[in-house]
């Protein structure tokens, strides 16, 4: 079997698009680590590479995103089923590399889930080694209530920036950005376990203010900060670990 590799950049054309969501499919929540949501949107940064056959038969896409927007790229590969085990991942894995050497990217992490051993395999053999894991948690937006008695919300001086004041003194912040149509925080700092269940339940009110179904949390949480967070409504989706070429 012939397999030819290509690089498209972001955007890509609707049709391409469709697709590599075909490929991608439901196997394994890939469609959200590949990010396909933003493949055709001009506010994308990065690019794809494409495995395919003489006949244009798609068997495998890698994909990298300056997510960030400082010219740290995150990337990650899916394969199909039927094919693996042939290399491609490798292959596709060089293409990436390319295209990082092409762009001049000052750094680039590769995303993966948690859970899959196949994954760190492939990228030891790569000269990767595990760096951090992020989790990312939902809740449902809930209706705005009152806050407690002497605290208040306002903007810090960082973009994004909100902190929490009771009687003047501050209790914690928060990181609070939409991205695609998603309304995300992250960067949680909490004086008490209290603060942050009291910074969590009003960013769900403010989902619910600003019109969205659900609020998402970044965070590199450890088991007890995963119980405070189911505690007030939020559970974990997903669970990256972040790899850093040696």
């Amino acid at each position: 079997m012939n397999i030819s590799l290509s690089i498209d950049s972001f955007p890509v054309e609707a049709g391409l698009a469709e697709k590599l969501s075909q490929l991608v499919g439901q196997q394994d929540g890939f469609s959200e680590l590949l990010r396909t949501e933003a493949w055709t949107s001009a506010e994308t940064n990065g690019f794809a590479v494409l495995a395919q056959t003489e006949e244009g038969e798609l068997l495998g896409v890698a994909s990298a995103m300056d997510i960030s927007g400082i010219g740290t790229f995150e990337w990650t590969v899916f394969v199909h089923p039927d094919y693996r085990r042939l290399a491609i991942g490798s292959a596709l894995a060089d293409g990436i590399h390319h295209g990082f050497e092409q762009r001049g990217a000052d750094d680039a992490m590769a995303a993966f889930k948690k859970e899959d051993k196949a994954a760190a395999s492939f990228l030891e053999g790569l000269g990767y080694e595990p760096g951090f894991t992020e989790i990312v948690y939902c809740a449902p937006a809930s209706e705005a209530g009152a806050l407690p008695k002497g605290s208040e919300w306002n903007e810090g001086g960082e973009e994004g920036l909100w902190e929490l004041r009771m009687d003047g003194a501050l209790l914690g912040s928060l990181f609070m950005e939409e991205e695609r149509g998603e309304l995300w925080v992250s960067g949680i700092e909490a004086s008490t376990d209290d603060a942050t269940a009291l910074i969590l339940g009003w960013s769900r009110n403010e989902a619910g203010r600003r019109g969205k179904e659900r609020v998402l949390l970044d965070s590199d949480s450890d088991e007890e900060g995963t119980a405070l967070f189911e505690k007030v409504g939020f559970s974990p989706v997903s669970s990256l670990t972040y790899w850093d070429r040696t």
